[in-house]
Parts: C-alpha cells; structure tokens; sequence
C-alpha cells in the first residue's frame, strides 16, 4: 500500500553520488548503483495538513532547493558540466521543472494532490530521475 511523504522524507537521485572525502582519480565508468545519495525533501508549513507532526507533501513540493535540494555529485553524462569535466561528477544542482508524477488524485492537501511514495520526478540539469527512498509515515492510514 503506497505511503504518505511528508517533511523530512528521504529522496534520492538515480545520477547522483555522496561527495567523497579523496577526490577520484578517474571519472566513473558507469552510473552509480542501487545507493545514490539520499537527502530529505523540506515541506515548508503552509496551508498544510500534519502527517505524525510533518506538513505532508503534494505534488507541487519540487522545487530546487527550496524543496528538492543538492544530491551531492551528479555523475550524468547527459549533463553539460560533466562532459565539460570530461566524465568527472559535479556538484549536482537540480532542475526541476516539472511536478512530481502520479500524486494521489483523490486526497488533496491544500488544495494540491497528495505525494505518495511511489512518485517520481526529472532532473533536467542530467536527465536523473528522482524517488522517494523513505516516506516518512510510520502509521497505516485508510484512503
């Protein structure tokens, strides 16, 4: 059963890596696996309705860094700057311009659909693909 996300959910990037602490010697030879970097989404408190305390998300909580923030390194090969840095990560800067896809059509949250934790959106900036890694509702709701 598809899960609520609220403030604080984790979400993940499928082209993103966690900064290292010893720069890599040689860009990587294929995308990262199954543990991108993981960061919370921010649901800022307006107009909305507490899940476990935690304004719920709607699909209109994508926006860059106010809402979706830096995955660390993005190692896209779609991405401008790290054909630039000829294979090498860098710093991931999302862009995100679409909302998030497939919300709960039929529970609004402010006047906006519901994010559940089976949505998805694009990053622009590399052609990733955003998740949501861990909802955040612990509690089994109905509807």
């Amino acid at each position: 059963m598809p899960k609520y996300v609220r403030n604080g959910a984790m979400i993940s990037c499928n082209m993103s890596l966690p900064v290292p602490l010893v720069p890599p010697l040689e860009p990587p030879k294929e995308p990262p696996g199954p543990n991108p970097c993981q960061v919370p989404l921010t649901v800022l408190p307006i107009r909305r309705v507490l899940l476990e305390g935690q304004p719920m998300a709607t699909k209109m909580d994508f926006m860059p860094m106010v809402n979706i923030p830096t995955f660390g390194l993005c190692v896209s090969p779609d991405n401008e700057g790290v054909k630039a840095a000829s294979g090498f990560p860098v710093p991931c800067v999302p862009l995100v311009t679409e909302p998030w896809d497939s919300p709960k059509d039929n529970v609004n949250v402010g006047g906006m659909e519901a994010l559940l934790h089976t949505c998805t959106c694009s990053c622009e900036m590399g052609s990733g693909t955003i998740t949501v890694s861990t909802a955040g509702q612990t509690s089994t709701i109905c509807g």
